[in-house]
């Protein structure tokens, strides 16, 4: 095709026949292929308003060509690349993968209301914003996650990648890629190295520089110094506020500190007990994090809450503590048991040798010997 002819091409788009469809096909390829082609303003406008009608009225496979064509076209139409992208995953993956068309309105959209591919196609594009990393990550999709972080285009917030490194304790397949990633700050690299492989921590401490010190303290806190800096942000002070309300109303209760991890908002929750009991949030924090659960029991029996509250506190919030290969997780019937021999005055006591002395280890000691008396 020498020349572009729109009569030509419309006249094809009106050929609804295997073979006239053919043909068109091979037109648009003609058409796009041709390096040396300069079409004016209104012959381009023209063909990008006629591609456009094809999309909606072709077959697929014409569609697919049409895409393919088009992906990496800088005049391309935003109108006609969204129409694309919204497409079956076949036509909508060049689209997705490298149109510069696209805004992240429209990627956002994409994200929101396509399945599972069409969300890895826009984790894959070779320049995405910290808003549509944003949501990516919201997708909560495993596989869409691993390919986001992977990918050296891709922008990601600070919060963002706080968030995916809480998200890593669990989820192993995040911990490399997120390790890997320029922007990680090395307070967030170095919480991570409570719950990484060995292979992972050499590549921590060689990248990161840790020194033994640093790596010490990392083992003694648990990582809670990186944990406090990086994960509280304004909307935590935001629900220290309203944990100070409620505190002050007298409504803390076995009610809402379960419904505030059954909605995810643990820094509420750690907030609550903070202001219920005193304690620094340091070290309620450290409680959710120790794999026996035993400084949970002991806070949640000095406000006086029933075992089966605390058990569904314990179970909760199971999710949230670190493992440490040091040291095997309690089974629950072993912090059942503790929550049954131990007096609430017992735990009054330790609470209070608390706020005296933060030195956790001998408050855990008088709470063993409780137990052995009660034995």
């Amino acid at each position: 095709m020498k020349d572009f002819d729109a009569n030509q091409l419309l006249a094809m788009a009106r050929d609804r026949s295997k073979s006239g469809r053919s043909q068109l096909a091979d037109t648009i390829a003609d058409l796009f292929e041709d390096q040396n082609r300069n079409l004016s303003d209104r012959e381009k406008t023209l063909m990008y308003g006629i591609l456009q009608h094809l999309v909606r009225e072709t077959e697929r496979a014409v569609r697919e060509i049409i895409s393919a064509q088009v992906a990496e076209r800088a005049d391309v139409p935003r109108e006609l690349a969204r129409i694309l992208a919204d497409d079956t995953i076949e036509v909508a993956y060049p689209i997705l993968t490298r149109c510069h068309a696209l805004k992240d309105a429209d990627l956002v959209e994409i994200i929101r209301n396509r399945a599972f591919e069409h969300q890895l196609a826009v984790a894959l594009r070779y320049d995405v914003s910290e808003r549509v990393s944003s949501e990516l990550v919201a997708t909560g999709n495993r596989d869409v996650i691993v390919s986001l972080l992977e990918n050296s285009g891709a922008r990601i917030a600070k919060s963002t990648l706080a968030y995916l490194v809480e998200k890593s304790r669990r989820v192993d397949t995040f911990q490399q890629p997120i390790l890997r990633r320029e922007e990680l700050d090395p307070e967030l690299a170095a919480k991570m190295f409570m719950w990484v492989s060995a292979a992972l921590r050499s590549y921590i401490l060689q990248k990161f520089k840790l020194d033994s010190a640093t790596v010490d303290d990392l083992f003694e806190n648990a990582g809670l110094v990186g944990a406090e800096r990086a994960a509280i942000d304004a909307s935590t002070h935001e629900r220290k506020d309203l944990a100070t309300e409620l505190h002050d109303d007298g409504l803390i209760n076995h009610e809402l500190l379960i419904q505030a991890l059954k909605d995810r908002h643990v820094h509420l929750f750690v907030s609550m007990l903070v202001k219920a009991t005193g304690l620094r949030r340091t070290l309620i924090t450290r409680f959710l994090l120790e794999a026996s659960g035993e400084g949970l029991a002991i806070t949640c029996k000095s406000l006086g809450l029933a075992k089966e509250h605390f058990l569904e506190i314990f179970r909760l919030t199971s999710k949230a503590r670190a493992t440490r290969a040091s040291a095997a997780p309690v089974p629950p019937v072993a912090v059942e048991g503790l929550y049954d021999k131990m007096k609430r005055e017992t735990a009054e006591e330790v609470i209070r040798h608390w706020l005296r002395n933060t030195e956790y280890l001998s408050a855990i000691r008088l709470v063993e010997q409780a137990r052995n008396d009660a034995a």
